[in-house]
C-alpha cells in the first residue's frame, strides 16, 4: 500500500512531538546566533588585550564567515544523504568546541584560524534545522515554523550582547567564550539521542524505513495507528539530489535570484552587526552601550520577522519581502546621521533590524517552498553559503574604511546600498 506521507501530516492537528521539534529547532538557531554574534561584541576587547589593530578585526570577522559559507556548502548536502540529526549533532558540538577553545588564540592570525573551523561548525546547523522543521511541519503552518526557527538566531544573537555584558566586568571575555561554547557541545549531544529523524529524509530512503516512519506518525496523528509495511511517498520523491538539481526543472531562475538577493543583504547586515560595537565604541560610546544598541538590532529582527509572517499571509511573501529590503535599506542608511549618542541612534537601529534582519528571516519559508523534500536541505544551505559570501565582502569592506578614517554617518550610508539591490532582486523572483 502507497501512502502520502506529506499528506498524512497536513491533515494531523499539530502534535506533542512537532511542538517539540520546534523548540529544539529554536534553540539550535537560538546557539547558533549566540555564538556566531559573541564575537562582535567582544571584538573591542579582544583587540585592546591582544594588541590587535582595529583594521584587522575585518579579517578575523570575515574568517568566520568563510568558514561558515564553506560549512553550509559541505554540509548541507550532507544532511540530504545521511539526515538531518546527524549533521545537525556534529555541527553543533564542532563549533561549541571551537568556540570553547577561542580564548587560547594570542595574535591576528591564531583569531582568524579558530574563527574560520568555528563557522564551518555553524555553516551546516541552520540549513538542516530549517529543513528538518518544514518536514515536520503541516503545509498551513510551515511559514510560521520556519521563521520562528530562524528567530532563534536573532534571539540567541541578541542573548550574546547580555552574556557578554553581565560576564565580561566580573570575569572578563574569555569567560564568554567558555560558556557559549559548553552550551553547544552538549546541546549537540542531545540533540544525536533524543531528536527524532526527518519523516521525509526517511521516505526519501525507500521502504525499508517504513516501519520509523510509521511510529513517527504514531505520534504526529495523536490515537491513529499507521501500517509499519506502508510505502510512505512524497510527490517530490522522483527529485534526483545534489546541486545540480537547483537548476532544473525551471528553479534555475529562482535560484540564482535567491542567491543574489541574499548576497546584498547578507553583506549589509553582517557588515552592520559585526562592525557596529567597535564603530559605536570609536564614536565616542561607552562599550557597554555600543553592545546594548547593537541588542536592539536583534530585537527590532525579532518583531519584524514575526510580523512578516503575518503579512506575507495578507500581501504575499514576495512582496512584503521586497518592501522590507526597501526599508532595511533606508533605516541601515539613516543610523549614523545623527551621531553615536541619544535615543534617535537606538531607534534607527531597532528599526534596521525589524526590516533588514526581519527581511532575512523571510527568505527561509521562500526557500523551504521553492525546493523539495530531496534537495531542500541543499538548496537552502546553498543559498545560505552564497549569501554568506556577501557576509564575509561586508566586514572587509568596513576594515579598509576604517583604515583611511571614514567619516561615522558614511559607514551606514554605504551599507544602505546593497540592501536596497536586495529588495530591488526579490522583484523579480517566479514566486507570490
Amino acid at each position: 500500500m502507497s501512502v502520502d506521507l506529506q499528506a498524512k501530516i497536513d491533515g494531523a492537528p499539530f502534535s506533542p512531538l512537532q511542538f517539540g521539534v520546534a523548540i529544539a529547532c529554536f534553540f539550535i538557531a537560538f546557539v547558533d546566533g549566540l555564538d556566531f554574534q559573541i564575537i562582535g561584541f567582544t571584538a573591542p576587547l579582544i583587540a585592546a588585550d591582544l594588541g590587535i589593530p582595529h583594521r584587522e578585526l575585518g579579517w578575523i570577522f570575515s574568517a568566520g564567515l568563510t568558514g561558515l559559507t564553506l560549512g553550509s556548502f559541505v554540509f548541507s548536502p550532507l544532511g540530504d544523504y545521511v539526515g538531518r540529526r546527524t549533521i545537525l549533532s556534529a555541527s553543533l558540538i564542532l563549533f561549541g568546541l571551537l568556540v570553547f577553545a577561542t580564548p587560547i588564540a594570542d595574535s591576528t592570525w591564531s583569531l582568524i584560524v579558530i574563527r574560520f573551523f568555528t563557522g564551518i561548525g555553524i555553516g551546516g546547523a541552520m540549513p538542516n534545522a530549517v529543513a528538518l522543521m518544514a518536514e515536520y511541519s503541516p503545509q498551513r503552518h510551515r511559514g510560521l515554523a520556519i521563521t520562528i526557527t530562524y528567530i532563534g538566531f536573532s534571539v540567541g544573537a541578541g542573548a550574546g550582547g547580555i552574556v557578554a555584558a553581565a560576564l565580561i566586568g566580573s570575569f572578563g571575555w574569555q569567560m564568554v567564550f567558555f560558556i557559549s561554547g559548553l552550551v553547544p557541545v552538549l546541546y549537540g549531544l542531545g540533540i544525536y539521542l533524543f531528536l527524532p529523524e526527518s519523516p521525509h529524509f526517511l521516505a526519501s530512503r525507500g521502504a525499508s524505513e517504513s516501519a520509523r516512519i510509521a511510529k513517527l506518525l504514531d505520534r504526529i496523528a495523536v490515537g491513529i495507528r499507521h501500517d509499519p509495511k506502508a510505502v510512505y511517498e512524497l510527490p517530490e520523491r522522483s527529485v534526483k539530489t545534489g546541486a545540480a538539481s537547483l537548476f532544473r526543472d525551471g528553479r534555475a531562475r529562482n535560484t540564482l535570484l535567491l542567491w543574489s538577493a541574499l548576497f546584498l543583504n547578507l553583506l549589509g547586515v553582517f557588515a552592520l552587526i559585526n562592525w557596529g560595537p567597535t564603530l559605536i565604541n570609536r564614536a565616542g560610546t561607552d562599550i557597554g552601550q555600543a553592545i546594548e544598541i547593537i541588542v536592539w538590532f536583534w530585537v527590532g529582527g525579532i518583531a519584524g520577522g514575526l510580523a512578516l509572517v503575518w503579512l506575507s499571509r495578507r500581501f504575499g511573501p514576495r512582496r512584503m519581502l521586497a518592501f522590507y529590503l526597501l526599508a532595511g535599506s533606508v533605516c541601515v542608511g539613516a543610523i549614523g546621521l545623527q551621531g553615536a549618542d541619544g535615543l534617535y541612534i537606538f531607534a534607527m537601529v531597532t528599526l534596521a533590524g525589524a526590516m533588514s534582519a526581519g527581511a532575512q528571516v523571510g527568505f527561509y519559508p521562500v526557500l523551504a517552498d521553492i525546493y523539495p523534500a530531496p534537495i531542500r536541505v541543499t538548496g537552502i544551505g546553498w543559498a545560505q553559503g552564497l549569501g554568506r559570501m556577501g557576509s564575509i565582502a561586508g566586514p572587509l569592506t568596513i576594515g579598509a574604511l576604517v583604515a583611511i578614517e571614514w567619516p561615522f554617518a558614511g559607514y551606514f550610508l554605504l551599507l544602505g546600498l546593497p540592501i536596497l539591490l536586495s529588495g530591488i532582486v526579490v522583484l523579480l523572483l517566479d514566486y507570490r
